[in-house]
């Protein structure tokens, strides 16, 4: 690929979105004397809550503890904005003080509180701000792992999203024919989850045309083509919609249109027309189109992706800090990269559909470098806040060197350093063993608030 940010997504991904912030705030019962605290005391009884103040990203989760002194009864009855356990707008509470953010945000300020079974006017509260930022970690299973087992494992980790790559050619076999056998992987997510569903449906995959046989030289934006994706389109969102959250219409497109320069008109044409199907089927699904990092950041083709993307939802970028030739940049310019992300779409908000770096010796890299490009990568994005919604770490397992050459095999590419550069990307080893990377990222989700606090 000539972009530095070469590669294709052949597995189930991961996928996680962030904008907006609610804030669990905290109106305390008190005494008399009309004192607010995190405390509540009158007639000898007080409750406290710990902590007093945490931030969560959407679908995170925090224990609470709480301590009841001054009366043999130390039971207590946890609440959200008022009502017992809490809801799924706001957030919900468990009998033992687990509180789990919603799913999806709503604005608004609620309130998180203990009372006291004795006296129900004695109770604390604590403030937790929401983030509307999903975490995701493309479930690659294992040798020997099952995919559940390995959506297990993510989701144990903090991530709430993954992502789901469509191929049009197994989802239409002959014309007009449908199968979505391929999407069925969709619900087998769900149940492990729930997750955010990110959806690619290739047209171009990095940088090939990912269409059926028949429509290989048809134009992007001919009747024909236009007709017979519209078709599966829409009996795929029919079918699947109310299960998905997003959705892009071709992955890392910049690649094969900077090879063939004569067809992004036609392109942009094909999305333009496409993006606007999928909000008259369901509004409620975000619609984009995946570039590369450094095409959507490059002088001569960011503009070209920056017109793709005025008819986006969001602004879809995959992001590997790695040469042309694959071999791994320093984990420090991530800092910088992430500043050239944001400016690429300074209105829009942004999901990274993949974010990488390889470990191999044979490039150069090591784990020790991966585990470092994590944390960076984590402190960059909490730096950017809710304007990336959606950030996707690929790959949770290493792949095998014969698989990684069949995928060179479908891209075209020769470059040796590929498949190493591909089969090196696991944040654990494809025996199922932790890298660095893994440990990093456990670590990182929990400080930034993707799982519970210690």
């Amino acid at each position: 690929m000539v972009d530095s940010d070469l590669h294709c997504s052949f597995h189930t991904h991961l996928v996680l979105f962030g904008a907006l912030a609610i804030t669990i705030s905290a109106v305390m019962a008190c005494s008399c004397g009309g004192v607010s605290s995190n405390s509540a005391t009158q007639s000898g009884v007080t409750v406290t809550i710990s902590p007093s103040k945490v931030s969560l990203a959407i679908g995170g989760t925090q224990q609470f503890t709480d301590q009841v002194t001054g009366s043999s009864n130390t039971a207590v009855t946890w609440s959200v904005n008022g009502g017992d356990g809490g809801n799924s707008t706001f957030g919900t509470i468990s009998s033992s003080g687990l509180y789990t953010a919603p799913s999806t945000v709503s604005p608004g300020t609620v309130t998180v509180s203990v009372s006291s079974q004795e006296d129900s006017s004695k109770q604390a509260s604590a403030l937790v701000t929401v983030r509307l930022q999903v975490l995701a970690v493309a479930a690659s299973p294992a040798q020997g792992m099952s995919a559940s087992d390995a959506l297990s494992l993510v989701r144990s980790a903090g991530a709430r999203g993954q992502g789901v790559d469509l191929h049009w050619p197994a989802m239409e076999p002959s014309p007009g024919v449908y199968d979505f056998t391929e999407a069925n992987q969709i619900d087998m997510i769900q149940l492990q989850g729930p997750f955010q569903i990110h959806v690619t449906l290739g047209v171009i995959n990095t940088t090939v045309r990912q269409v059926p046989a028949d429509l290989a030289s048809a134009p992007f934006d001919s009747a024909q083509f236009e007709t017979r994706f519209e078709n599966m389109l829409t009996a795929f969102l029919n079918q699947f919609g109310s299960k998905i959250d997003s959705i892009a219409i071709g992955n890392e497109v910049d690649v094969y249109l900077g090879a063939n320069p004569t067809e992004w008109s036609a392109y942009a044409n094909f999305y333009g027309k496409m993006a606007a199907l999928v909000r008259t089927l369901d509004p409620s699904i975000k619609v984009g189109v995946t570039t590369t990092f450094g095409g959507a950041t490059d002088t001569q083709t960011g503009p070209l992706v920056a017109g793709l993307n005025a008819v986006s939802d969001l602004f879809m970028m995959n992001y590997y800090a790695v040469n042309s030739n694959f071999t791994p940049r320093d984990p420090s310019v991530v800092a910088g990269d992430f500043t050239r992300i944001l400016a690429a779409s300074p209105v829009k908000p942004i999901l990274l559909h993949e974010v990488g770096f390889p470990t191999s010796t044979a490039l150069g890299s090591s784990e020790q470098l991966q585990a470092q490009f994590v944390t960076n990568v984590f402190s960059a994005w909490m730096n950017a806040g809710d304007k990336i919604q959606f950030l996707s770490f690929f790959l949770l397992h290493d792949d095998t060197p014969q698989a990684c050459q069949v995928i060179a095999n479908q891209l075209g590419i020769s470059d040796p350093n590929f498949v190493a550069f591909f089969c090196s990307l696991g944040l654990r080893n494809s025996d199922g063993t932790d890298k660095l990377g893994w440990t990093a990222l456990k670590t990182e989700a929990q400080a930034d608030g993707f799982t519970a606090q210690p």
